[in-house]
């Protein structure tokens, strides 16, 4: 809406949007993204200009459940969704690039129509899971890591639940979209401080007491510091 005149500038019903999955705002680029079904199989992705309420660009491809998206600049966007990650240009749509988030998501995408079923189990066993992810980028370097952070809830025979965290790292090209490390970095704990230095990124988690400094490799994200590369305590 716009509102000082109270004019709709912007509606995703009217542009044919059954449902809607997602939306963020895109400050750099001055945008709103949406995400949403149209029909039973089919998904689109809008950007909106907000000064405009135009539809700068429309792209309709099975997403699966989006994540998150963050802005490289006011000219490219990052979308993370459960098994991809996109490079996409904001004026016009363009995919830069498309890569898998892990070796998991490379097994299903080449697993035909088995990993297809075991893709959409997935897809409806985290249609309700609440993503923490945080985005990490190194300017001088060709490099970025998304953090996510999971919820771990254990209930005892007396019906007590104990509630824990693990958080994990991945590292990708900022100019392929292709991961770096072999495995993903995981630890105990939620977010915490994540630092680059030289050529190496230093991970503090919260875990309470039991926490642990880490210090990895950007280059192949092997544990440095600490007995067998776990951290000191």
């Amino acid at each position: 809406l716009d509102p000082f005149s109270g004019e709709v500038r912007f509606s995703t019903a009217k542009q044919g949007l059954e449902e809607l999955n997602f939306h963020q705002m895109m400050y750099l680029s001055n945008s709103l993204l949406v995400a949403g079904n149209k029909g039973k199989d089919k998904q689109a992705l809008m950007l909106v200009d907000l000064s405009t309420g135009n539809v700068r660009w429309t792209m309709e491809e099975k997403f699966g459940k989006i994540i998150t998206a963050n802005e490289f600049s006011k000219e490219e966007m990052l979308l993370v969704t459960l098994f991809h990650v996109y490079r996409i240009q904001n004026q016009s749509g363009k995919i830069v690039w498309k890569e898998t988030t892990s070796e998991s998501a490379d097994a299903l995408a080449g697993g035909g129509a088995l990993g297809a079923a075991l893709g959409a189990m997935a897809e409806q066993m985290a249609a309700n899971i609440t993503f923490n992810l945080r985005y990490y980028e190194k300017p001088e370097k060709d490099l970025f890591i998304i953090g996510s952070e999971v919820e771990n809830k254990q209930t005892s025979s007396d019906g007590k639940t104990t509630i824990t965290y693990t958080n994990n790292y991945t590292a990708f090209k900022l100019s392929s979209g292709k991961r770096i490390w072999k495995k993903p970095i995981e630890m105990k704990g939620q977010f915490g401080v994540v630092i680059f230095h030289n050529d190496d990124v230093l991970v503090l988690p919260d875990d309470g007491n039991r926490t642990n400094i880490n210090a990895y490799d950007l280059n192949t994200g092997e544990g440095k510091w600490g007995k067998k590369g776990k951290g000191i305590n």
